[in-house]
């Protein structure tokens, strides 16, 4: 994919940092991600690892303060998304870059209905009036999946299902025409059936309408399914990514195969392999890889030196001090 597509967004050297009234937490350092035309990329990793921030530092949606992005740029298309107005980022957002997010009713205006917000959505981004704006949302509703789509335009957001929700939210974000789709867990509230309708609806949508996605998942499955590459976060940092089988297959990163080895292989198995101790406080890290504390391979300079994220294999990168030895 990135081989022959070009490359629409980009994210260098980003560092974020939380003022909290305990510390500073250091919740991403010098992450290094890029999105190709039409490609699906997933990002993974315990909860609390910094995808979310990530992501979301991309429409630069994050509080400030207490949040300060403290180094770093966002490239879409060139353009430093931290460098442009407020004028010209409300342009982007949803109009160029579109979000979904994990629970849409926190997303969703409860005191309007479907279509009052859908239409105000269409009307700003797409500068058309509003029959024109109710036609278009229509046909977003109707793309994914929901075919009584005046209905639905009629309720509000409690009178529908959890599925019908996020729907919503995908038709919404899809009717702005974007570039790329940002989805930051859009299947977690959801029942596994509803899951995978969800996660066909958003590989679809991609296909058809050529956009790329960001996927942020803890779902090493989800991947394996929908994406083409994947990238590994813990403790703020990306310390995997490459073509997802080419990870997931073959991981170089002893938390990469801490995930996978955390999966059940079958019905069979009786007792779960887990990754001993936990993720660590961001207010105070550990020094050198911030994985240390929990890898049975590390040694004293594991301890005192940040691994570099390296190209091991072409388009396989990964930040292990050891990775060379480790046999994978």
């Amino acid at each position: 994919m990135s081989s022959v597509s070009a490359k629409v967004l980009e994210i260098k050297d980003l560092q974020v940092r939380f003022d909290t009234e305990d510390g500073v937490v250091k919740a991403v350092e010098d992450v290094n991600l890029d999105l190709f035309s039409g490609e699906m990329l997933g990002v993974v990793g315990e909860t609390g690892c910094g995808k979310s921030v990530t992501l979301q530092s991309v429409l630069r949606l994050l509080p400030t303060p207490p949040t300060r992005i403290t180094r770093g740029q966002i490239l879409f298309h060139g353009e430093n998304l931290l460098d442009v107005s407020e004028e010209r980022m409300n342009e982007i957002r949803g109009g160029k870059i579109a979000m979904i997010f994990q629970e849409p009713m926190t997303s969703l205006n409860p005191v309007f209905t479907i279509g009052e917000q859908m239409r105000d959505v269409i009307e700003q981004h797409r500068r058309v009036g509003k029959r024109k704006a109710n036609s278009i949302a229509i046909r977003a509703l109707i793309e994914v999946g929901l075919e009584d789509a005046e209905v639905v335009l009629s309720k509000y957001p409690h009178e529908l299902s959890g599925g019908q929700r996020q729907r919503v939210m995908i038709a919404m974000a899809l009717s702005c025409q974007p570039e790329i789709l940002i989805a930051d867990e859009p299947t977690t509230a959801l029942d596994v059936s509803i899951q995978a309708q969800i996660l066909a609806i958003i590989k679809h949508l991609r296909q058809t309408h050529n956009m790329s996605v960001l996927l942020v998942t803890h779902n090493l499955g989800v991947v394996a399914q929908t994406c083409d590459r994947v990238a590994v976060m813990y403790a703020g940092y990306v310390v995997e990514k490459g073509e997802k089988f080419g990870v997931l297959k073959a991981p170089l990163h002893p938390y990469t195969r801490g995930l996978l080895e955390s999966i059940p292989r079958s019905r069979k198995v009786r007792e779960l392999r887990s990754i001993p101790g936990s993720v660590p406080n961001l207010i105070d890290p550990p020094e050198g890889c911030r994985f240390h504390p929990r890898c049975s391979f590390a040694t004293e300079v594991c301890k005192r030196e940040v691994p570099i994220l390296e190209e091991a294999k072409p388009g396989h990168f990964v930040a292990c001090h050891h990775w060379r030895r480790l046999g994978y």
